[in-house]
């Protein structure tokens, strides 16, 4: 029991106690991730290693064995069974509403998007006719098109929302960047002093840059970019779908699994006028 006190008290003071230094220096952790980083530090396989490795001859050496095994089955067991209430208790593993329609919001552009993607690959090795093709691939457009507005009005309400995609799209942009130089590196073309000054470089800003910074700056580049593509539709006579288009309508919550309205042909327009 005193050991187990000992270790926990030891990694409360080692983790709260850097917590304090880090927030001077950098972005502040917050406290309730620090209690995860205290109560979650199962760790074993190590500390078991080293005692066994101990030669016999040490005296109290199973007394040692002992101490480990008690505390690491304290970590596995203990602590291993309470960190998901203590998630929860700490609120990390709930989604706001907000968060949940952005996800779906996700979750449904990528989806069009592949659908998109699809349709242009059998039209290409002619599994699907071209006018059929460029008709639903037309729709699944338009569809991404409406969605992507709304996405954008709900990361305009709340920035936060995005902050799990930027934080991928920096690692993403940074591993990207990392592999040209390595090749670089590979075939000659830059030294090494070259490539490992440009990667500390890059570790340097995705640390110094938020993703609050990426977020803002991607929102006032869409924010542009929208007002063009609204002003084309106005100047053009159009109101976010093309006239006589028949695909979902904006506030249609489901996604774009299959389309089964046509639009309106000329033979169509023409019937109806006679009748």
């Amino acid at each position: 029991g005193l050991a187990i006190g000992a270790v926990v008290l030891a990694r409360a003071i080692v983790v709260y106690g850097l917590r304090l230094i880090i927030n001077r220096r950098t972005t502040a952790i917050p406290l309730k991730w620090a209690h995860v980083m205290f109560w979650g530090g199962m760790r074993g396989a190590v500390s078991i290693a080293l005692v066994l490795s101990l030669p016999p001859a040490i005296e109290g050496r199973p007394a040692l064995v002992a101490l480990v095994f008690g505390c690491v089955l304290f970590s596995v067991v203990g602590q291993g069974l309470t960190i998901r209430p203590l998630l929860s208790r700490l609120g990390l593993t709930r989604r706001s509403e907000k968060q949940r329609q952005f996800e779906e919001s996700v979750a449904r552009i990528a989806a069009a998007e592949a659908s998109a993607n699809a349709l242009e690959r059998m039209r290409e090795q002619h599994l699907l006719s071209r006018p059929i093709a460029n008709r639903l691939q037309m729709r699944f457009e338009d569809w991404v098109e409406v969605r992507s507005q709304n996405l954008f009005r709900m990361i305009a309400e709340d920035p936060s929302l995005a902050e799990a995609n930027v934080r991928l799209m920096q690692q993403e942009i940074g591993h990207a960047q990392k592999q040209a130089l390595r090749r670089l590196l590979r075939r000659g073309v830059i030294s090494e002093e070259v490539h490992s000054e440009f990667v500390a470089n890059i570790d340097e800003l995705l640390k110094s840059t938020s993703t609050m910074d990426w977020i803002l700056a991607a929102e006032l580049r869409e924010g542009l970019e929208q007002m063009n593509r609204q002003a084309r539709r106005t100047d053009a006579g159009q109101d976010g779908w093309p006239p006589g288009h028949g695909g979902w309508p904006p506030g249609q919550d489901h996604g774009p699994v299959g389309p089964d309205h046509e639009p309106a042909g000329p033979d169509d327009e023409s019937a109806a006028a006679n009748g």
